[in-house]
């Protein structure tokens, strides 16, 4: 009866870590804050609005980390020929995009806000810039509303001519279930297992 409950109250806990959602806030102007929370836990935290030196002792105690990632990546691009890696790499993006479209689809951004201000030394300039911007702004608000549930708060786009900088604001909360996150990994990596097994036994095969 003890190992039952022990199973069940394992059981639940297990379900409720699937179903809790990993929490990303942003918030991006002058100062930069960017968390990612799992239930109680800080998962990342960087808020320069606080202290901007510990972004940079962050960095430089990853340094030798980024390194040791480089020199994998290098050692691996050296022993194969480089179309080749190039067309395995493009292969495994596509593969990820599709999944990642599933994925997206079970995102949910909250309170999204786009506050972006354009401006430059010239009237016709800052004219011309802003037509670009809104051409690159609106068309990606308009995907992430059909991609996933977006939720957009506050989007603006807007000169001023009286100014000569580029002004830039942007917040939200970014919420997806960790059983999705898990669902798109174990699909992704399945998938390219499955793709590396078929080259390999192509390779296998006989030429004739």
């Amino acid at each position: 009866m003890i190992g039952w409950i022990v199973f069940f109250s394992i059981l639940a806990v297990f379900a409720l870590l699937l179903l809790s959602s990993l929490k990303i806030t942003l918030d991006i102007g002058e100062k930069a804050v960017f968390k990612i929370e799992f239930l109680f836990l800080k998962l990342f935290d960087i808020d320069s609005k606080k202290s901007s030196g510990s972004i940079k002792e962050k960095k430089k105690l990853k340094k030798k980390d980024k390194k040791s990632i480089v020199d994998t990546l290098k050692d691996y691009a050296s022993s194969k020929h480089k179309a080749e890696l190039f067309f395995e790499i493009i292969e495994y993006l596509k593969i990820a995009l599709i999944k990642f479209k599933k994925l997206l689809s079970h995102t949910r951004f909250n309170k999204a806000v786009l506050d972006l201000t354009v401006a430059t030394e010239d009237a016709a300039d800052t004219a011309l810039l802003y037509g670009k911007v809104c051409s690159a702004v609106y068309p990606i608000v308009s995907v992430l509303d059909t991609a996933m549930k977006f939720d957009p708060k506050h989007i603006s786009v807007k000169t001023d001519f009286a100014s000569t900088q580029i002004k830039f604001y942007m917040s939200g909360v970014i919420k997806v279930r960790v059983i999705y996150l898990v669902g798109f990994v174990i699909s992704t990596a399945v998938s390219i297992i499955i793709l590396k097994l078929g080259d390999i036994n192509n390779g296998k095969q006989p030429q004739h």
